[in-house]
């Protein structure tokens, strides 16, 4: 069962898991139907009945970013709640329903699209745009999302095009000290999407990959990004220069980045300020899991020390900023 959850998940959302992954996922869930399973082996025969095999799916493919909601509704339902008092527009969601049947079944004859292949729906929703408004392409966008959710949930059936050249491991945000990726700079946009939905999980990942998201928050802030070599790099992790180009004059901001779960001290902030005059960037910044300790605040005011924080609830804004949106719409 682990197996198969696993191969689904890694072709839909590039992101492999474990057994052990899977099971502290769909843990977090506290679905009473999960628990039979989750106390299985890997080895053990186990009999699923289909829709819990797809509940988990769809709970695993949420908890990793790919879907934006945890409980989706069949092609419809969304609509029907919305527009269940207005009788004209109820009528119109028929009418867009059975066009988007009929477009379907054309564009799937016309093309001899099979399996797995992807399906450019743009002519459709331009034409409900042109022949009902905006509602109409509104009813159309909402049919075609909630189609792409259904087909990604029901992947022993309907199995999509993976969007990744590659999977990544989850379980190298945690031990990993690399940062380099096909989607990203400094870290894998897969990684942003996860920690997006399993922020908490920040406190666990690895030192240098934290590093390495800092360095992609400024990166796509359309910042020059240096990153230090990770170990040995004397207390400076990332410098940024504004602009795309590299300067040989001084940084603009060096950052210290601290993952951990006690307030960063007054010390850090005295050894970063030495680093800002020793290399005569213009500031320094703090990035941390945590915050400043009201000393370490204190003495940044007392003493005109040109740092900043980027604290928890911070560096929180920036993975919601990064991550990119899931399959259907949020709640």
């Amino acid at each position: 069962m682990f197996g198969s959850l696993s191969d689904v998940v890694g072709s839909k959302s590039g992101l492999a898991l474990n057994e052990r992954d899977l099971r502290a996922l769909l843990a977090r869930e506290e679905d009473e139907r999960f628990a039979e399973y989750l106390g299985m082996q890997e080895d053990d025969w186990v009999r699923i009945n289909s829709v819990v095999y797809e509940d988990m799916v769809e709970c695993l493919l949420y908890r990793v970013g790919r879907l934006e909601r945890r409980h989706n509704p069949l092609p419809g339902g969304d609509l029907y709640r919305k527009y269940r008092k207005d009788a004209e527009a109820l009528e119109l969601v028929s009418t867009i329903s059975g066009e988007f049947t009929k477009f379907m079944d054309e564009a799937l004859d016309e093309s001899g699209h099979g399996r797995g292949h992807k399906l450019d729906v743009t002519p459709f929703l331009l034409r409900c745009l042109e022949a009902h408004g905006r509602q109409g392409f509104e009813i159309a966008k909402n049919l075609v999302d909630s189609l792409a959710v259904m087909l990604e949930i029901r992947s022993a059936y309907f199995p999509s095009v993976s969007e990744w050249e590659d999977e990544v491991d989850l379980e190298e945000l945690f031990r990993s000290e690399g940062l380099e990726t096909l989607y990203g700079t400094f870290f894998d946009q897969r990684y942003i999407d996860y920690l997006h939905r399993n922020f908490e999980d920040i406190d666990r990942i690895n030192w240098r990959k934290f590093e390495g998201l800092t360095g992609e928050y400024f990166e796509r802030q359309g910042f020059c990004v240096e990153m230090g070599p990770g170990r040995r790099d004397d207390g400076v992790d990332v410098r940024v220069w504004p602009g795309r180009e590299a300067s040989e004059s001084p940084p603009a901001i060096i950052i210290q980045c601290k993952r951990q779960s006690q307030a960063v001290s007054k010390v850090v902030v005295k050894s970063l300020y030495a680093d800002v005059l020793h290399t005569e960037a213009s500031s320094g910044l703090i990035v941390t899991t945590s915050k400043l300790a009201p000393g370490a605040r204190d003495v940044c005011v007392v003493r005109s020390y040109p740092i900043g924080e980027a604290d928890r609830e911070m560096v929180r804004q920036w993975v919601r900023e990064m991550r990119k949106p899931g399959l259907g719409t949020a709640t």
